[in-house]
């Protein structure tokens, strides 16, 4: 959740309800700025090399897909995307789908959360980041066939009903083809379907491989409260080793490069590549 002593030059109102499982949060400033002036900022806002392709993208086509593999910092990337537009004082709602999904009321609440976020926008327009969009496919305990049909059904309809509003910009993110490939395991055509045609109802699609710069690195690593020394000497390492993204940034301790970030940073790409391969 963003706090709302993150808000940009006007007062925003945010509504969210995460921590009781609802999954949906949204911002909607009290005085939005155009949406085309707001998201060119937005695209600049952030670390990734990506955001301001993505938001480009979407602007232009009216959705994007942003797929790409565990650890590539999506779930990240809708975080700057939110933080974003809240500070650039655009309307922006976002649903955890693997959240929402989850509940028996899922299709409910995200309907009438999303209609009054919508109702709200009319004239000025917004974002909405569906994030994790391709969990309608995968088999989970917690989820009866049932329920994953209903809910695939209804998801695919928002997607739907999305796609035909032009004031709105749909970033969607989840997982790459080769990840879902063998995941996707109902075998239901009631649920495999609707999920598959999710996926394709998305204007433009972009691999997401979490890359960014040296310099956003830096600013990421400064907050996380690395020290200046520590900071240099990691990324000296990555601009020698030629890799530079975000993992390496929001998942390790600083103390753990005292020593020697080079092998530092090889043992986290073994365990990334570890837990992309289960």
């Amino acid at each position: 959740m963003i706090s709302p002593e993150l808000a940009g030059p006007a007062p925003v109102n945010i509504t969210e309800n995460l921590a009781n499982g609802n999954g949906y949060w949204y911002a909607l400033p009290e005085s939005p700025a155009p949406l085309a002036e707001g998201l060119e900022a937005v695209g600049q806002y952030g670390t990734f090399n990506e955001l301001s392709t993505i938001v480009d993208m979407g602007q232009a086509n009216g959705s994007v897909l942003v797929q790409g593999a565990p650890g590539a910092g999506k779930s990240h990337l809708v975080r700057e995307l939110q933080t974003g537009c809240v500070v650039n004082d655009v309307a922006c709602f976002c649903l955890t789908v693997h959240v929402n999904g989850g509940k028996a009321s899922g299709v409910e609440v995200m309907n009438e959360q999303l209609g009054t976020f919508r109702e709200a926008v009319q004239g000025t327009g917004g974002v909405v980041i569906l994030d994790n969009v391709d969990y309608v496919g995968y088999r989970g305990s917690s989820r009866t066939r049932s329920a994953s049909r209903r809910y695939a059904e209804g998801l695919e309809a928002t997607v739907a009903d999305l796609a035909a509003d032009p004031s709105i910009v749909t970033i969607a993110t989840g997982h790459n083809e080769a990840w879902r490939e063998g995941r996707w395991t109902w075998n239901d055509p009631a649920i495999d379907e609707p999920a598959a045609r999710i996926m394709e109802q998305f204007d433009s699609q972009l691999v997401f491989e979490g890359g960014m710069s040296l310099v956003g690195l830096a600013h990421v690593m400064s907050a996380r409260g690395f020290r200046l020394g520590q900071a240099a000497r990691t990324i000296r390492a990555l601009k020698y080793m030629d890799r530079a993204n975000f993992f390496h940034a929001n998942h390790v301790d600083p103390g753990v490069f005292e020593e020697d970030p080079v092998a530092a940073i090889a043992q986290i790409e073994a365990g990334r590549r570890e837990r992309i391969a289960k």
